[in-house]
């Protein structure tokens, strides 16, 4: 069995939780095979965001990918 390896690219989107549909669809519109979703807590520069409220809620959007599709997303 032959193995080939290949360069992947992972993008990861930090954003509302409300603009989850619009970006996913986005991501498939790119050529992308999949992508995960995860909640995303923590602090920054625009303060602690802890997701108590799901209006509130941050996401973590992860894209593995190759150049073209990642270039694409950009």
């Amino acid at each position: 069995m032959t193995q080939r390896l290949v360069t992947r690219k992972l993008l990861t989107i930090i954003c509302e939780a409300g603009l989850e549909k619009e970006l996913t669809n986005c991501i498939g519109a790119a050529g992308a095979s999949g992508y995960t979703v995860s909640d995303a807590r923590g602090k920054g520069a625009h303060g602690l965001r802890d997701a108590s409220w799901s209006d509130n809620a941050n996401i973590r959007i992860e894209v593995l990918c190759d150049e073209l599709v990642a270039t694409a997303l950009l």
